[in-house]
């Protein structure tokens, strides 16, 4: 009886061990599985039985209210799995219930898979369809069977408006491409999409009343721009180029967007020129030599109405979009009547301007449109209901706040403006922005009353950006929107509140092969090398290189460039006081990148905490909060407007034995030296004392840079406090005419 219990016991054991893991592995599997889902849920629960999807797909539902939602929806399902989808009065597989509480919100859901079927509960067509858009993620295909992982899911968006702006002007593309942009943004639940139709390179719908914009506006002398012809993009160059889209082919493409939840929003250049405008419609231009509309001309307004009325039967939305991003508008080649207006002075210009804007807000609300203008909206606005888009910094929004108005965040510097395109992919250049940056750029993180930003009412949504100069064809368009609009979309669903990079990389990497499947161009992973600084206990500054293709990295620190023989980095370098170092990688094709050289200087102020008396330009490349104080000198943080306004704590007294900060100016692009720089200490942190000050005059315009050299004797304090004072006014002729002055600080060192 011992031996055969001896075994058995040894039977039961190796079952054990043989089938621990493997359930081990069904939990990762089923958790990996839930974990795939993009953009991420509010709510999830996640079991480990397993439901096996039947052949033929039975749907039902409750309410007459959803019949294109479950239309669309049962459509989705038959392309994704290719199984039969039907749908049944009654008792389907997957049953559709309307929800009428409060408990589930707009374009909302509730899902739960379980063995006898699948219930998704509903307020609206939108949310039916992001419900079943999910589905589709949690489905597991293997062996000729697709089964699911039992689990419930409540989920809403953060935000109600979730786009992506793309420029068909610069280039055209088909319309059964936009089909395609349109599916996967539903599938990655977002709800606008901004057609700019209209602009300096080229007009793109047709208006009926105004025949000559699409026989003469459409078109252009030049394929593509300077960029393009560098990187030999485009061989037919000097070819006639053009195109527009028919109201009825546009009519059907917003009639299938809206089955997707999707809104098309047609986007203008109202304020500055249109491609060919002086040849078409010389009237309305300023002297009828160059394409500039004319801000004084009653023919111009008789033009936009007739263009806004035409669009009010195509687009079936509450907006169109007009583009007044102009920091300044130009005075230059003003007709008679602009210059009686203004009085040949640039200031009351402004207001001509604004009166001009003012009334295009009146035409479109005339056709039960609102407008979405830009960071000037609250300078022109009377309606409320308007809406501005802020591209180039968010200082203005508490204006555009307090005028009633309501806010879409587009950063144009962080969102695709400065990402690498077609051949560069993969050399490493200044500006790169990687997935990982687009993810983690967050405007609602701040150092003063707009840091916690609670003003939820104000803030519509985010959208991405895509100006399309270097994307001559829909392949370089994907390669430079995918994967990063995937950030904006689970940022616009999620919200910022969870900030999760590892996870969403993993999720990302499982999108793209989706992607692939609607035969998008995923862009290669950026292999701009980031340096990245901690503290150890010891007082040693580590130093942390990495990209995101995870490429190796051949660095120095004796002032001669790397090669692929030099040192490789395996693991954080410790720092004592400062280094120059020099770095490459390899792109996809082996070759050298080129040289990417930083000064790392370790003080005693590094990731002190510190505190901003006004924002820091966040749509700004090295806008995170301890950008001033991380020893990787040459990463200017800016500030626009404002002052540079801080306080260091490095807590605890401490002996200052020198303080030093580094400014950096191109007056002609608006970023000038502060009008002065102070510093001042204290120990308890709300008594400060002057130690040091120096005032600068704006003496020439070109490119300079002051180091501000502080070296106090017998000096102990805790908290440091600098002040670069703005400005505010560029009072001579900068090279976009700019009303405003920038400040772009370095690091402050602290020793």
């Amino acid at each position: 009886m011992t031996k055969k219990f001896k075994k058995h016991s040894i039977f039961f054991i190796c079952i054990f061990i043989v089938a621990i893991p493997l359930l081990i592995c069904c939990q990762r599997q089923d958790q990996n599985q839930i974990n795939s889902i993009l953009p991420q849920t509010s709510y999830q629960e996640v079991h480990s039985e397993t439901v096996i999807i039947p052949d033929t797909i039975t749907v039902s539902s409750n309410s007459a209210l959803f019949m294109s939602g479950i239309k669309m929806g049962t459509s989705i399902i038959k392309n994704h799995t290719g199984n039969t989808c039907k749908k049944v009065k009654k008792d389907g597989f997957i049953k559709i219930i309307r929800q009428t509480k409060k408990a589930i919100n707009k374009e909302g859901y509730e899902l739960s898979v379980k063995q006898e079927g699948i219930v998704i509960k509903a307020k609206d067509n939108a949310g039916v369809l992001y419900a079943i858009q999910t589905l589709t993620q949690l489905i597991n295909k293997s062996e000729n069977k697709l089964s699911m992982t039992e689990c419930y899911i409540k989920d809403d968006p953060q935000y109600a408006f979730r786009g992506f702006e793309l420029d068909v002007c610069s280039h055209i593309y088909s319309i059964d491409d936009l089909k395609r942009l349109i599916e996967v943004m539903s599938h990655f639940k977002m709800n606008r999409l901004i057609l700019t139709l209209g602009d300096p390179h080229g007009w793109r719908i047709e208006i009926k009343k105004r025949p000559k914009l699409t026989e003469i506006c459409s078109m252009r002398d030049h394929i593509g721009f300077k960029q393009n012809q560098k990187h030999h993009m485009n061989k037919d160059n000097g070819k006639p180029y053009g195109g527009f889209y028919t109201q009825n082919k546009m009519h059907n493409l917003v009639r299938y967007a809206h089955q997707m939840n999707i809104q098309i929003i047609p986007k203008f250049t109202t304020s500055r020129q249109l491609c060919a405008l002086r040849r078409a419609y010389p009237e309305i231009t300023c002297k009828g030599t160059h394409n500039h509309i004319c801000k004084t001309s009653p023919e111009a307004l008789v033009f936009w109405d007739d263009v806004f009325s035409e669009m009010t039967n195509i687009f079936r939305n509450p907006y169109i979009s007009i583009d007044n991003s102009e920091r300044r508008f130009s005075t230059e080649g003003l007709c008679k009547r602009c210059i009686n207006a203004c009085d040949n002075s640039r200031k009351p210009y402004d207001q001509v301007a604004f009166q001009y804007m003012r009334e295009l807000e009146k035409i479109a609300n005339k056709y039960q449109r609102q407008i979405i203008g830009g960071n000037h909206l609250y300078k022109y606005s009377l309606n409320q209901n308007s809406i501005a888009q802020l591209k180039h910094g968010i200082e203005e929004a508490h204006h555009i706040c307090d005028n009633g108005n309501r806010i879409i965040y587009s950063p144009r510097s962080y969102v695709f403006s400065k990402n690498e395109s077609h051949d560069t992919l993969s050399t490493t250049r200044i500006g790169i922005l990687s997935l990982e940056d687009v993810y983690n750029f967050n405007p609602f993180i701040n150092n003063d009353d707009r840091g916690n930003d609670d003003r939820g009412n104000d803030i519509l949504g985010i959208s991405a950006i895509l100006p399309t100069q270097n994307s001559p064809s829909f392949k370089y368009a994907s390669i430079r929107t995918f994967p990063r609009l995937l950030a904006i979309a689970e940022r616009g669903w999620s919200g910022y509140n969870n900030n999760n990079w590892e996870s969403f990389n993993k999720r990302v990497q499982i999108a793209n092969n989706y992607l692939r499947q609607k035969d998008f161009i995923v862009g290669y992973p950026s292999q701009d090398i980031r340096l990245k600084t901690t503290k150890s206990s010891e007082g040693e500054l580590l130093l942390t290189m990495y990209n995101e293709s995870n490429t190796p990295i051949w660095y120095t620190t004796n002032g001669e460039n790397p090669t692929s023989e030099s040192t490789r980095y395996t693991q954080p370098i410790k720092i004592k006081d400062s280094i120059n170092i020099h770095c490459i990688t390899k792109d996809k094709r082996g070759i050298p990148t080129p040289v990417k050289s930083k000064n790392i200087i370790n003080h005693k102020a590094i990731h002190s905490k510190i505190t901003y008396k006004h924002n820091y330009s966040m749509d700004r490349p090295n806008c995170f909060q301890s950008a001033l104080i991380d020893g990787v000198c040459r990463n200017f943080q800016s500030i626009e407007l404002d002052d540079f306004d801080f306080v260091i704590d490095l807590g605890e007294i401490q002996d200052i034995n020198e303080i030093r900060t580094t400014w950096d100016a191109k007056p002609k692009k608006g970023e000038v030296i502060p009008a002065f720089v102070r510093y001042e200490v204290s120990n308890d942190g709300a008594t400060f004392r002057n130690i040091y000050q120096v005032h600068f005059d704006l003496e020439t315009q070109k490119k300079e840079r002051k180091t501000v050299k502080c070296i106090p004797s017998n000096t102990s304090a805790r908290y440091i406090h600098v002040i670069g004072k703005n400005r505010r006014q560029a009072t001579y002729n900068t090279k976009k005419n700019l009303e405003y002055t920038w400040l772009r600080l370095d690091e402050v060192i602290v020793n």
